[in-house]
């Protein structure tokens, strides 16, 4: 498997985004708005447990870790 940024003229269709860390908080609360979870954006089964999290704080049925 060649990682996607070595493939021919992949500069045409990869752009790098930074995000401020500031900003992450906002951003996921408005992607869980959206119904979309960490999960969805990153799939795997250590991020089921950060779904939980998240959605039980939505709820107001805790606080959210600093």
């Amino acid at each position: 498997m060649v990682p996607l940024d070595l493939l021919p003229d992949s500069s045409s269709y990869l752009y790098k985004i930074v995000i401020k860390k500031e900003a992450r908080e906002a951003m996921n609360d408005q992607l869980l708005h959206y119904g979309l979870t960490e999960h969805d954006l990153y799939p795997g089964l250590e991020n089921v447990a950060a779904d939980i999290r998240q959605e039980i704080e939505a709820e107001g049925l805790t606080s959210p870790k600093s």
